[in-house]
């Protein structure tokens, strides 16, 4: 069984930015060498972001509240924005080099490639490890093969590596007392408010946790509606309940990462994806690294780090 990574490259290296000092590339490059060594990862792939046309179509003030929180950066912010942006660039240029796969396609998110891929990818033959900060890529977990890391989580322990700190659908379940289904239905009852997505009027996070906990699916609560009995649950939330279709249809559509393959290109549009990258001899292809192109990257950035220690560079080449 091949080992494929997916990265969400945007939302890992807005972690590295944040979240260690020093120089982002580097940092993101160590860290992922060492993943790589340490899970025997076949081939890597970073997810690039390519926008939403679809969502939009569908919720016009789509994540407008990101775009309002930009245009009231000051000026130091938007350079500071501006110089993570152009890091950003060098990196992708960088991990390219040493033969990890990038993936962009106009319209869809970084979201809609990993659960494209999770679709497409058959499970009897391959394992995938989402690598992301953000929680709604858990509902791919309920792809069998298939685990979920953070760099946020592993960065506590790097180099020890364990494959306990990736979370399965068991663990998942474990650790949040919800499965990921359940977990992608709680959100489809509480919107997501960083995205703009409504959710039911009156219930929280922990109202729905307790009806799901309770009933075990968005399906039973919505059956017996009329008759819930769950502690502190308002008389708002119940009347957003009894007229709650079009709500939760538009959460669904808005945040499912689990389309068929044929969905996918029906719903989302997603059938421009690169044949290089998807079919034989493309995601799966070895490794091409170019040590001599990546050594002058680092003598153009000052790296030096990284040209005097060349041996790392292992942990990109394919098997």
């Amino acid at each position: 069984m091949k080992r494929v990574l997916l990265i969400d490259f945007m939302g890992s290296a807005f972690y590295h930015h944040h979240a260690q000092d020093g120089n982002l590339v580097m940092n993101f490059i160590r860290n992922l060498q060492l993943i790589l060594q340490a899970y025997k990862v076949d081939k890597t792939v970073i997810l690039l972001e390519g926008g939403s046309a679809y969502r939009k179509n569908l919720l016009p003030d789509y994540k407008l509240a990101r775009r309002q929180r930009r245009e009231k950066q000051s000026d130091a912010d938007r350079a500071a924005f501006q110089k993570f942006l152009d890091a950003t660039e060098t990196l992708a240029i960088c991990l390219e080099v040493l033969g990890v796969h990038k993936l962009q396609v106009f319209g869809a998110e970084a979201d809609d490639l990993a659960g494209y891929l999770c679709a497409i990818l058959p499970t009897q033959e391959y394992q995938i490890l989402l690598m992301s900060e953000d929680s709604d890529w858990s509902q791919l977990l309920s792809r069998k093969n298939t685990v979920q890391g953070s760099y946020k989580t592993m960065a506590k322990t790097i180099p020890l590596l364990t494959k306990s700190q990736w979370s399965t659908y068991n663990s998942f379940y474990v650790a949040k007392g919800l499965t990921p289904d359940q977990w992608f239905e709680k959100k489809m009852l509480t919107g997501d408010a960083s995205d703009n997505i409504p959710g039911i009027d009156g219930l929280g996070e922990t109202g729905a946790t307790r009806l799901l906990g309770k009933y075990g699916s968005l399906r039973e609560i919505l059956d017996t509606r009329e008759s819930l009995d769950v502690p502190r649950l308002s008389a708002k939330a119940k009347a957003g309940l009894a007229d709650s279709e079009a709500v939760l249809k538009l959460g669904y559509q808005l945040m499912n990462l689990r389309w068929t393959p044929e969905q996918w290109k029906q719903v989302v549009g997603l059938n421009t994806v690169p044949v290089d990258v998807l079919a034989d001899g493309g995601l799966m292809a070895p490794n091409a690294v170019r040590t001599t192109a990546f050594t002058e990257l680092c003598y153009d950035n000052g790296w030096i780090d990284f040209v005097d220690n060349p041996e790392w560079l292992l942990a990109f080449y394919g098997k």
